[in-house]
Order: structure tokens, then sequence, then C-alpha cells
């Protein structure tokens, strides 16, 4: 019971913390430029232009009801709670936030410093196993119906599509252009925040001396190895093919090891944004990319 309520307060401290960088990203840097975003907040923009009696907050939480009754109807849990709570008090800070001047008149900056806010506030939120409502919650009732479905594609789909519908609104084209670096800029801002600057990398190894490279991985970098048995294509030759996930600051010393037990092995090295297991971290919360 303890832990519920500790992880229950931990979670409500972080998701404030995400909803104020959010708020500000999206209010002094991205909305004081007119620059088109994608979601509900940007069909909240949308509205707030033609109809500015009510505030973007305000439509956001009146957007977010029926896909949270959908949300706690088809996927229910932690994730539909905090969702709940993350939407709330992004949309209470979005009000807020205006009563700041805009930190930036310049778009381009705005796009990149909005987009850092809007990406370091969705990925604490995120963290938590919450969103801010809108896209990430479609997403998901669409991954459930359309299990073949990628998410990346479906998010993208939903915020491009949004984003364009803003920029018309504002007859610009500029503002869509600036709207794509906000979205970049935020992805890879919540990529940061959730899963830090030390990418894991998974490298496969193909060596006659795949035993000593193994041994060497093993005492020198402290890592498991996995032996995987292939065959050569052309001279049909037996393989061994030695894979090991390792921190991305190991990279040069797996190189060096392997250049030094055999100058002719054939590596590849690749990103592997997420690894769970012994010597790794396990990534929080559910994101959707």
């Amino acid at each position: 019971m303890k832990k519920v309520v500790f992880r229950f307060f931990r979670d409500l401290g972080i998701i404030i913390v995400g909803s104020v960088f959010y708020a500000l990203g999206f209010t002094l840097f991205i909305d004081a430029n007119h620059i088109a975003t994608g979601g509900i907040v940007g069909i909240s923009m949308m509205l707030n232009h033609y109809l500015p009696l009510l505030s973007i907050g305000t439509f956001v939480i009146i957007l977010n009801i029926p896909l949270f009754i959908l949300g706690f109807w088809k996927i229910g849990g932690r994730f539909a709670i905090n969702s709940l709570i993350g939407t709330f008090l992004s949309s209470v800070f979005l009000d807020l936030a205006t009563l700041i001047p805009p930190l930036g008149t310049e778009p381009l900056l705005s796009a990149i410093f909005g987009g850092i806010g809007l990406g370091v506030g969705a990925g604490l939120i995120f963290f938590c196993d919450g969103s801010t409502g809108g896209s990430d919650i479609i997403t998901r009732l669409v991954a459930i119906k359309m299990k073949n479905a990628s998410l990346g594609k479906v998010f993208m789909i939903v915020e491009t599509f949004t984003m364009l519908l803003v920029a018309f609104v504002y007859r610009s084209v500029n503002s869509a252009l600036y709207g794509i670096i906000v979205l970049y800029v935020s992805q890879k801002a919540i990529d940061l925040v959730l899963y830090g600057l030390d990418y894991a990398s998974v490298t496969f190894i193909i060596s006659d001396a795949s035993d000593e490279i193994s041994k060497a991985i093993i005492s020198g970098l402290i890592r498991g190895v996995t032996i995987l048995h292939g065959e050569g294509g052309y001279s049909g030759t037996p393989k061994n093919i030695v894979m090991c996930a390792i921190k991305r600051r190991q990279i040069a010393q797996i190189k060096s090891a392997v250049m030094q037990i055999d100058p002719n092995a054939f590596m590849i090295i690749a990103d592997a944004h997420e690894v769970n297991g012994n010597g790794f971290e396990k990534a929080a919360g559910n994101v959707v990319k």
C-alpha cells in the first residue's frame, strides 16, 4: 500500500513539472509565433483562432473528454489515470502561461526552444506512463483495432494532418515548416528524457576467433554475449556470430578489443533505443514513436 501511495505522489510531482515545461514551451514560444503544431493542441489552436472567447487550454480539455471516455473503456489502468492528470494539469498551465510575456520572437529559435519545452514536458509525463492526451490516446486506440499498424506511422499521420490544418488556418506555409522542426526537436527531447544520452547499442561480430572475442568482451567490458550459429551465404561455411548489447560509451572499447584479436573480423554496430535486462536499466513509460 505504501509503495502505491509513494508511486502516486512521485508520479504526480513529475507530471506537474512536466506539465509546466509543456505549457511554457507551447505558450511562450510556439503559440506566440503562430507555429503550427499537431494533435489536440493543434486543433485547439484553430478553434481558439475562430473562437477566442474560449482559451486553448479549455478547448484541450473539451476535446479530450470523449477520448478519455474511450480511453478508460478500452485502455484503463495507470495510463488512463495519469493521462487524465497530465492532460488536466497541462491545460491549466497552458492558460496560466499566457500571463507571462512571450520569450521568443524569432520563429526558428522559437521552434527549437518550444520543441525542447514540449519534448521535455511530454517526456516527463510519459516517464510516469501517462500522456497529455490527444494523439497518444488516438494512437493507442487505433493500435487496439489495427494490431499490425505501426504506432509511429499512425502518430505521425495524426500529428502531420493536424499541423497542415493549422498552417492552413494561419495561411502560412512557413508555419507548417517551423512546425516540422518543433515535431522533430520534441521527439528528440522525449528520447533524451526517457533514455538519456547513453543509448545502448547492439553489436554483431563475425569472426573465426569468436571464442577469444567472447572471452575478451565478458572479462574486459563486463558484458554478456550470445553466440548465434550462421552460415556463409556464398561459401556455405559455418560461422559463429557474437551478439552483444553494450552502452554507447563502450563502442570504442569493443572495436579495439575485436581488432586486436582479429583485424579481419566483420562487425556491425546498430543503435538499440531500449534494452531491458541485467546490466541495463528498464526504460520507463510507454512512448509512442
